[in-house]
């Protein structure tokens, strides 16, 4: 039979290694007598005690193996959703950065259609602008034109009529000529009363000296012209004398020309 000090002494061979109702039930002593009846019981208890801290080594150590395969599988799965969040993040990330360059596009292609409406709005006024000064300049060409045109007509008109007075001038020269031949054919008889003189003989006759002095290069039928003008502007007071020389003259050859017949 064992003592009571042997029984103490079992926490120590082992019986830690069992629970603590475990240790309880042996250290009562119902137990401890059933165990001094039957010494085989002591040694089995003895094995299992040797045995049992190897067997809790063992369920510590798969205890310990599940919490670290639950903490990884904690840790992956915290991983696994801290790269998802990322993945989330860059994929928001990414499609901010998509829609910023569609906005940014969409804003360069309105700026771009925009500056082609302005460019294309610019030239269309320019050729406009270009087209509207051309028909100005033809339209400026076109009356310079008709004026070239409508002078040249007028000088021709002017030539024309220059040429039909000088050749009138001409015929009638040509005829007084004609006149004076036949005139000078006629035999003058010197005994006949000579014919009375006009105002206009008279003022012509005294202003042609004066005139040919003033102007020495004036040609005669020039001269005629100028005497002409001057005679037309003598007021009634400066022609009045030539008239009464002239109303005398005529006087004086109606009574000659009776005396003559």
């Amino acid at each position: 039979m064992l003592s009571s000090r042997l029984l103490f002494a079992l926490p120590s061979l082992g019986l830690r290694a069992f629970s603590a109702p475990a240790r309880t039930r042996f250290a009562s002593p119902a137990v401890f007598a059933s165990f001094s009846a039957r010494p085989s019981l002591w040694a089995r208890s003895f094995a299992a005690a040797a045995q049992a801290p190897k067997a809790l080594t063992g369920v510590q150590t798969k205890a310990q193996k599940e919490k670290e395969r639950e903490q990884k599988r904690k840790a992956q799965e915290k991983d696994k959703a801290r790269i998802a969040k990322e993945k989330e993040v860059e994929k928001e990330r990414k499609a901010k950065e998509v829609e910023k360059a569609k906005k940014a596009k969409e804003s360069e292609k309105l700026a771009a259609s925009k500056l082609a409406e302005r460019e294309k709005a610019k030239k269309a006024k320019e050729t406009e602008k270009a087209k509207a000064d051309k028909e100005k300049e033809k339209v400026r060409a076109d009356k310079e034109k008709e004026k070239v045109k409508a002078y040249k007509e007028k000088e021709k008109v002017k030539a024309q009529k220059e040429k039909e007075k000088e050749k009138a001038v001409q015929e009638k020269e040509k005829e007084k000529a004609l006149k004076e031949k036949e005139k000078g054919k006629r035999k003058k008889d010197p005994n006949a009363p000579t014919r009375p003189s006009s105002a206009w003989i008279l003022y012509s006759t005294e202003i042609r000296p004066t005139i040919l002095k003033s102007n020495p290069d004036l040609k005669i039928g020039d001269v005629s012209k100028e005497a002409a003008k001057r005679y037309k502007s003598l007021s009634d007071a400066e022609l009045k004398p030539y008239l009464d020389k002239a109303a005398a003259s005529k006087a004086e050859y109606q009574v000659k020309s009776a005396e003559y017949k």
